[in-house]
């Protein structure tokens, strides 16, 4: 057994323990790994949405979220949500990801795959089931994961000399929460947004810090209880990245209506929507914050910066042609 996190190996203690979890053992020509696997019906509630409902979203919307023209292609559909647990908190090399927590839609079901090393020596074996999902998927969603999740993957493809596979875009729910979503919350941690957004309160929760320890715990001979709670974490942080996503592009399809009820909520997309030059959109929710007291000032200034943009980007054009 390698050592983790720059703790001394585990030494050898009889037969593995075995894991409390329903799961089952994937044969893999690097070897055998551990994958629990669930397939949940559209209708299936997370919080207080169910998690079909973001396919019927509008999912172009997704390029304003992420103020990225080149998700303006985005499809649920062909997207791979995903979400690491960790040995540290921080990235590195001697950061192992012990559990790779990853969904997609196959038809109209939600499948979700949580990859669980037992042992260090299994992440090659993981890393290649979860690069075929990575192949057959076109998106990226996740929470950080540009900043960690993402960077940190790669890195451990390229440790065991396996190239990460391409997508075609990464939508990075975190910077776009904190654009829209950032008034009226202390923080913007995942789980405040699912308290506050989601309708989703997670009741014995492991938290966050606790997750290295759970697992350096049972890989040093202790009980494997506690793995329990880190799969139920990593589950609920794969799902709310599916009910996140949904509420944002529900929300952003529906802008004007939220002046009222939301003001810096469509007030930020307003703020996207110009970023991306969908100037007729931008507008038309600055016209609409115009007609009521408490937003007209922010309406006229936001169609002041319309006007100008436009103005701005037209004589570049000319100026190229």
């Amino acid at each position: 057994m390698r050592s983790v996190g720059g703790l001394p190996p585990a030494a050898p203690s009889g037969p593995r323990v075995v894991l409390p979890l329903d799961g089952q053992v994937c044969p893999t020509p690097h070897g055998p790994c551990f994958v629990l696997r669930d397939i949940l019906a559209p209708a299936t509630i997370h919080g207080d949405r169910p998690v079909g409902a973001l396919l019927r979203r509008a999912a172009p919307d997704a390029a304003l979220l992420a103020r990225d023209a080149l998700l303006a292609g985005f499809d649920p559909r062909s997207a791979l949500f995903l979400d690491l647990e960790t040995t540290a908190l921080a990235p590195g090399l001697g950061n192992l990801p012990f559990l790779i927590g990853i969904a997609w839609f196959q038809g109209e079901r939600l499948v979700v795959e949580q990859w669980l090393l037992r042992d260090p020596d299994e992440e090659e074996a993981a890393l290649s089931q979860v690069s075929q999902r990575l192949e057959e998927a076109e998106w990226l969603v996740t929470f950080n994961g540009r900043t960690f999740d993402w960077p940190l993957l790669a890195g451990r493809f390229a440790l065991h000399h396996m190239t990460p596979p391409p997508h075609l875009g990464h939508l990075d729910l975190l910077p776009a929460s904190r654009r829209l979503l950032r008034h009226g919350l202390p923080n913007c941690r995942l789980g405040t947004i699912e308290a506050h957004h989601l309708g989703l309160q997670r009741v014995g929760d492991v938290k966050g810090s606790q997750v290295p320890a759970a697992w350096l715990e049972y890989q040093h001979g202790g009980a494997p209880h506690g793995l329990v709670g880190v799969a139920k974490h990593n589950r609920d942080d794969i799902l709310s990245l599916v009910t996140l996503l949904d509420f944002l592009l529900a929300h952003t399809a529906e802008a004007e209506s939220l002046v009222l009820r939301d003001p810096p909520l469509a007030l930020a997309i307003a703020a996207a929507a110009l970023g991306l030059d969908q100037w007729a959109r931008a507008e038309a929710i600055y016209t609409v914050a115009t007609a009521f007291p408490a937003t007209a000032e922010a309406g006229r200034i936001g169609l002041a910066q319309v006007a100008r943009r436009r103005k701005r980007v037209t004589a570049g054009r000319k100026t190229t042609a």
